[in-house]
């Protein structure tokens, strides 16, 4: 056996109440759980005691014009839904309701609302509606969208993060007086219709748009928008009458074409929804629910009906719930064609009326997971929880459930039952350790090993001894299951969401470990729950899989539940499924970032097979089959692997193929990660001959300037360049060494610029030569925290490059995140190059 004796820590989380019972009303909570926990079996409506009135915009001088905000709900608005976050997003007015364009958010997972952007102001003039002799002030829409009536014309891409917004006209509080089409600032009506796409993050680059920006897409002319996402992607959009794919240029950046997908006759303005179940498309209007294949377009159904509301989601068993804003929940089977009405009365939304929401709903309708939906109508309301009555639900079949299973990508799904809520879920742990663990249908393991009932008892008399979070952290840090994290010196907000999706950048989620369990181990105490919360969803069916997270493994060391376990189990398997790789075959990466974060997770779940609580027993023996792999290379590397220090041929793109100096920083992390909870030298060894690769490329053979290097593409040094094939890259790179080929591309370090700056100190932040960037934000934090883990393990030279890039990134003026920010080790352990 090659792990150390270490008496694994499993420390029980005390139970927490989400909120008081007696805090609040029947009808009013904190939250989706403790709504769920109120309704219980029997159901109905829960408000949440957030409103959107609590983020609406200073009334300044400049948007006194616009009127009330209130309206971006009331005034025929609808919802963009980001099923994977719980996220709605609003926007719009109309007519003379509303003139801001301001974005708002609601978090379902946090009950947080927030106003995204500010509202553009109004320094243009158009047309008001209808009309060309009466003007209104309008922003340059040009470039924003205008508020408008949005109906079914606001969409969430999951595949890019960004909002499809469809506006039909441009809506103004304020008439002018005293213009003409001859004003400078006049705008036509040809802009006034258009589809703008929007990126509602802060932080992140989203489909090559800035952060909170937009983009118009197309210029379209689409009266009572509609519009629905399909499974694969497609984008459809249309009006009352007709719904048109849209076909999207090349760089995804603007639709080139819109062709006809669906017709129909006049049943009103309409709200489509997509059934995964059925491949259907589901469009409600005001006398009829239409059904259309989501293949052909064609009609399937016609069904008359005076339904109301406009709204629509797909239960979890495939039933249709319509909502009408109001107190009445209308359902719809379209497997037995039966109909069911049921009146809530005061446990609707109250009051009710045409003239604040009524018949108004549209995307503000979703359902959320297992028997509850969440919908909004006015601003006088929060965002109610709708739970239907267990007594109404009847199963899917399991056909239905396996389909969804298979089509349901990046959504993620509860690792227990759905009916629960997180308080009972949190509460199922005394379950589970008395052997009786409820896992759910998709992670039903029946060989579980379970802690034994007299080893639970020694823990607990441990438990007690050790009652204080910080210093649960110490213990865990002293076996070297967790790192050593400092620089609180910023607060991170608790977070529930999780993003599996795979976008790129300096992401919270991605590193050793996430940015918010890496600030908990920093001493952010207050993080816990969330962090608990949030890792009892598993990950989805499918991710991406070089930039997941490490949601569990924190979560698991501070409860001992097993159903991190279990989460962690099913990632591990994704991955192999991925590759086509035997479960108990070595890591065999094609980026080093996916070769890291794998590593981390399988090193791991063998360090608890080791202790017998993993259903399966192959980790082990897959980790050792990475590290004889990986000595095999050191004793006998090819040409490439000698110069780069890297284990695979290590693909930067499809066809600009090399290597990327800031994956191998994470591989570094991961490296040394593994030989601090190894007791094996050869993991040692291993992790002493990736260093040189850091030494090497921060100022042996190239210049410190070059640390944080974007990526080395070996087309840059090959005389046929572009021309250059994956094997004509890769063959020439059995011959490239530390000496002929630099950091960058030989137009790059031939250039003044870089050739001005000192090599004996990192590039400046954010710095391009030309059109190139030498490097991303935190990639030079990223080789600090390698060097760090690498003293730890008292690897050559290591604790001085440590210090060294922590003065450089100081000096730089950079800003810590905690993810990078390890406690740096202050003795040089070995300050003596090991002769190899």
């Amino acid at each position: 056996m090659i792990y150390r004796k270490k008496k694994t820590v499993l420390i029980v989380v005390m139970y927490f109440l989400l909120c008081s019972q007696n805090a609040v009303s029947a009808r009013v909570a904190l939250n989706i759980a403790d709504c769920v926990e109120k309704l219980g079996n029997e159901g109905g409506f829960c408000e949440l005691n957030t409103k959107i009135s609590s983020v609406f915009p200073e009334v300044l001088g400049y948007n006194r014009r616009f009127g009330n905000p209130k309206n971006v709900l009331v005034a025929w608005g609808g919802a963009a839904y980001d099923k994977v976050n719980k996220t709605f997003y609003f926007m719009g007015g109309g007519h003379a309701d509303y003139a801001g364009n301001e974005v708002y958010s609601f978090n379902l997972n946090t009950s947080k609302w927030r106003r995204i952007n500010n509202p553009s102001r109004l320094d243009y003039i158009g047309y008001a509606s209808g009309s060309k002799t009466n003007f209104i002030q309008i922003p340059d829409i040009r470039v924003v969208p205008g508020a408008s009536h949005s109906y079914d014309g606001l969409q969430f891409r999951t595949e890019t993060g960004t909002i499809l917004y469809n506006i039909s006209t441009p809506s103004g509080k304020i008439k002018v007086a005293g213009v003409s089409e001859n004003s400078f600032n006049f705008i036509s009506n040809e802009e006034r219709k258009a589809i703008y796409e929007f990126n509602p993050s802060a932080l992140e680059t989203r489909n090559k748009l800035p952060p909170i920006s937009w983009r118009k897409v197309s210029k379209a002319k689409l009266y009572y928008p509609r519009s629905v996402i399909l499974e694969d992607g497609s984008y459809l959009v249309g009006d009352k009458f007709k719904l048109y794919k849209a076909t999207f240029s090349s760089d995804d950046q603007h639709i080139t074409s819109l062709t006809q997908f669906t017709n129909q006759a006049d049943y009103g303005d309409g709200f489509a929804r997509f059934d995964i179940r059925r491949n259907k498309i589901w469009s409600i209007h005001d006398s009829a629910l239409l059904g259309f294949d989501a293949s052909s377009g064609a009609m399937t159904e016609k069904i008359l009906h005076q339904t109301k509301g406009k709204s629509l989601a797909v239960a979890a068993n495939g039933d249709l719930v319509i909502w009408d804003g109001c107190s009445t929940i209308k359902t719809y089977s379209p497997d037995s064609g039966l109909w069911n009405t049921k009146h809530w009365g005061e446990m609707g939304a109250q009051p009710c009326s045409e003239y604040n929401g009524y018949n108004r709903v549209y995307g503000k309708w979703q359902h959320v997971e297992g028997r509850v939906f969440a919908g909004i109508v006015n601003a006088d309301h929060g965002v109610m929880i709708y739970v239907r009555p267990k007594s109404e639900v009847v199963p899917s079949s399991k056909r239905f459930a396996e389909k969804r299973k298979r089509a349901v990508v990046g959504v993620r799904k509860p690792a227990l039952t759905e009916e629960l809520s997180i308080a009972q879920r949190i509460k199922s742990y005394e379950v589970q350790q008395k052997n009786k663990y409820q896992g759910s249908d998709d992670f039903k393991f029946r060989n579980r090993k379970h802690i034994k009932v007299d080893e639970v008892r020694e823990l607990k008399k441990e438990i007690q001894q050790v009652n204080q979070p910080l210093e649960i952290i110490v213990k865990l840090q002293e076996l070297g299951l967790l790192p050593k994290f400092g620089l609180a010196t910023h607060t991170i907000q608790p977070d529930l969401n999780i993003d599996w999706s795979g976008n790129g950048g300096e992401r919270s989620e991605i590193g050793l470990f996430p940015e918010q369990h890496a600030a908990f181990i920093a001493g952010q105490t207050d993080l816990k729950d969330s962090i608990l919360e949030a890792a009892l969803a598993a990950p989805p069916l499918k991710f991406n899989h070089t930039h997941h997270p490490n949601e569990f493994w924190l979560p698991y060391l501070l409860t001992g539940n097993a159903v991190y376990i279990a989460n962690m189990e099913a990632g591990y398997k994704s991955y192999k499924d991925w590759r086509n790789q035997p479960y108990d075959s070595a890591i065999k990466m094609m980026l080093g970032r996916e070769g890291a974060w794998n590593l981390r997770d399988l090193v791991q779940l063998a360090y608890l097979q080791g202790k017998g609580l993993t259903t399966q027993t192959y980790y082990i023996e897959a980790l050792n089959a990475t590290r004889d792999r990986w000595l095999a290379i050191i004793a006998n590397p090819r040409a490439d692997q000698a110069m780069f220090n890297v284990f695979d041929f290590n693909s930067a793109g499809a066809n600009t193929h090399g290597f990327t100096g800031w994956m191998q920083y994470m591989l570094g992390q991961a490296i040394n990660y593994t030989a601090r909870m190894m007791d094996d030298p050869k993991w040692v060894e291993v992790a002493e001959w990736h260093f040189q690769h850091l030494l090497k490329s921060s100022g042996d053979k190239w210049p410190l300037k070059a640390v944080g290097y974007n990526h080395v593409f070996m087309i840059y040094f090959m005389p046929q360049r572009n021309k250059a094939t994956w094997r004509e890259a890769y063959d020439f790179a059995q011959t490239a060494t530390w000496d002929s080929v630099t950091p960058y591309p030989p137009a790059v370090v031939q250039n003044l610029t870089y050739i001005d700056m000192p090599d004996n100190h990192i590039a400046p932040r954010g710095v391009k030569v030309g059109s190139y960037p030498l490097t991303y934000s935190n990639r030079a934090q990223y080789a600090y925290g390698w060097a760090v883990l690498a003293c730890v393990n008292n690897i050559a030279w290591s604790c001085s490059k440590a210090l060294e890039l922590r003065g450089e990134i100081t000096l730089r003026g950079d800003r810590w995140d905690y993810k990078n920010g390890y406690t740096t080790i202050l003795v040089e352990k070995n300050n003596t190059k090991k002769n190899k």
